[in-house]
């Protein structure tokens, strides 16, 4: 289907080349217009219809989604009415699938920020398709941070890719007050939160003092019966047993070890709480989620881990000429994760940004990092936290 812009005195149009033919809709859209549709012109120019939408004042969803800083509640009122559009075009009897669902067939009013659609009778491509299709435009566009439009876009799209997924299932998901849910939505391509980290609920230390502590407190009571049958606490006059020196021996003993299994307590707890926290801090697990459909997750399995698109010597080998042999390092320094260009020739990329070659750059989790084409979300997450949301 062409298409282009044209400006005349009147103002700007997208101009759509049409098929020979009346159809009931040209009829319906030359002589009313529709809520939530652009009003349409026919012209015949050398037996050829072709179709005129005025744009004055509006931009593309293209452009609006590119320049504008969008949010999880500018896309809901998007899709809302895009449904809108569906059901006003079943109230004029006309097929659903006329609606262009396409992010350069979509015009928002600049001042009123009104949504506008364009109706084409040949337009045959099935409604779920076409919202999938809008969906990863939005998945491009959008702020991978902002969590809750990543957890709604990703799961919207995860739907419409369900075989009985229908038109009113999507309406329903978008109207939906709760917040989906996080772990039944998530794609691969989609970067989890930020989990928090949690030490073990049993000190690991413990099975390492209890051996240790049963010794001392037996200790304690051996030695003074060591003590007693060696006479210690005989009186030489009477030869009996004094038993208030033996008491007080079995007191101290039983005090001294009391002691001593309580500093190791406190010294497997302190242990244990110092050695998680070095490996929070210190080991980490880093993965490379695509940004295309059907692309495979990167695992770095090692550091440091060496990225382009010679197989013998990168441990992940990414096949296109726009990947130089060496392209990019995933490093650990310290417990921080870097990643080093190293002089590519169509460069690396975090968040937009192109990195310097040879200097290192910190990487959080979340961000997107891109080498010539091929983009990413960095997903990274200790080893030893805790899973649970």
């Amino acid at each position: 289907m062409e298409q282009e812009i044209v400006q005349e005195e009147s103002g700007n149009y997208i101009k759509i080349k049409g098929k020979a033919g009346e159809t009931r809709s040209e009829k319906i859209f030359s002589y009313e217009d529709i809520p939530c549709f652009l009003p349409l012109e026919i012209r015949c120019i050398n037996g050829v219809k072709e179709y005129y939408y005025p744009i004055s004042g509006k931009v593309t969803l293209k452009q609006y989604l590119t320049e504008t800083e969008f949010h999880l509640k500018d896309i809901k009122i998007l899709f809302a009415a895009l449904f809108e559009m569906v059901e006003v075009l079943e109230d004029y009897l006309l097929d659903s699938r006329g609606l262009m669902i396409r992010e350069d067939m979509i015009f928002i009013e600049r001042n009123s920020q009104k949504i506008y659609g364009i109706y084409q009778e040949d337009n045959e491509k099935d409604f779920v398709v076409s919202i999938g299709g809008l969906l990863e435009f939005i998945m491009e566009k959008m702020n991978q941070k902002e969590k809750d439009l990543v957890f709604f876009v990703y799961g919207m799209h995860k739907q419409t890719k369900e075989e009985n997924c229908s038109r009113q299932m999507l309406k329903e998901y978008v109207g939906q007050k709760e917040e989906p849910q996080r772990e039944h939505i998530l794609p691969e391509a989609v970067v989890e939160p930020k989990k928090q980290y949690s030490a073990p609920k049993k000190n690991p230390y413990f099975h390492k003092v209890k051996p240790v502590a049963a010794g001392i407190a037996g200790a304690g009571l051996i030695c003074p019966l060591i003590l007693w049958k060696s006479g210690v606490f005989t009186s030489a006059v009477s030869g009996e047993t004094d038993y208030g020196r033996l008491a007080g021996a079995v007191l101290f003993f039983l005090a001294v070890s009391g002691y001593g299994i309580w500093r190791l307590s406190v010294l497997g707890k302190n242990k244990t709480a110092a050695e998680f926290e070095a490996v929070r801090e210190g080991e980490k697990k880093v993965c490379l989620i695509p940004q295309v459909r059907g692309g495979e997750p990167i695992p770095v399995t090692e550091f440091p881990f060496r990225m382009g698109s010679d197989k013998e010597f990168v441990h992940f080998a990414i096949d296109s000429e726009d990947v130089s042999p060496f392209h990019a390092e995933i490093r650990q320094e310290g417990g921080s994760i870097m990643i080093i260009d190293e002089e590519s020739v169509y460069g690396t990329y975090r968040n937009g940004q192109q990195l310097v070659p040879w200097q290192p750059v910190l990487l959080q989790d979340g961000d997107v990092i891109r080498f010539a084409r091929w983009e990413y979300v960095v997903e990274i997450t200790s080893r030893y936290m805790s899973c649970e949301q």
